[in-house]
């Protein structure tokens, strides 16, 4: 009996450490802070800025509204207020 409650516990340890070490949220799926992408500080973002994160540069050609090719922070702001149920649909 004793064997079997240490290769129970055994079981449970080892699963509560995968779970563990599993991530909360997949990476890249979310909005980043704009400065965290805005590598060169010029206070836009250029497609190689967007292109980091997979969520933002999908959606990159559709927020660029004045069609410079660069993101301002207003454009940048709108995209990350979307609802997911839009994000979808771009």
């Amino acid at each position: 009996m004793k064997a079997v409650k240490t290769a129970l516990f055994a079981s449970l340890l080892a699963g509560a450490t995968a779970f563990a070490q599993m991530p909360a949220e997949p990476q890249n799926t979310k909005w980043p802070e704009f400065r965290t992408l805005d590598t060169n500080g010029d206070g836009q973002l250029s497609k190689d800025e967007a292109s980091v994160n997979p969520v933002v540069a999908q959606h990159f050609d559709a927020l660029d509204s004045d069609k410079n090719g660069m993101l301002s922070v207003a454009e940048y702001e709108k995209g990350k207020q979307k609802k997911p149920t839009e994000e979808q649909k771009s």
